[in-house]
């Protein structure tokens, strides 16, 4: 249903727009732009994003994805049990924190 509705807000948006409300599409075209964007609907995402720009507004920049390898995440907890002096993750079981 969240993919219909974001293309709802995207073609009432453009209509609006077409229909020299401009005002009122910003709002819907705003809306129509975050919804597929946060799904990874990019196509959808894109054209609302271009008529966005067709009205003056500038589109929210999407935040980037972040990536952490398993060897990341390992020097990381290596690091840091190492300073609580914990040889290995099993003595996290045994650990008492207040």
């Amino acid at each position: 249903m969240a993919i219909h509705l974001a293309r709802a807000h995207l073609v009432y948006g453009e209509w609006l727009r077409r229909g020299g409300r401009r005002r009122d599409a910003r709002e819907q075209l705003g809306t129509a732009h975050e919804l597929p964007s946060g799904m990874g609907l990019e196509a959808l995402a894109e054209r609302a994003a271009r008529e966005l720009q067709a009205v003056g507004e500038q589109p929210r920049k999407r935040a980037a994805q972040l990536f952490l390898s398993p060897r990341t995440i390992d020097a990381h907890l290596r690091s840091i049990f190492g300073k609580l002096g914990i040889a290995s993750r099993r003595q996290l079981r045994n650990l008492h924190l207040p």
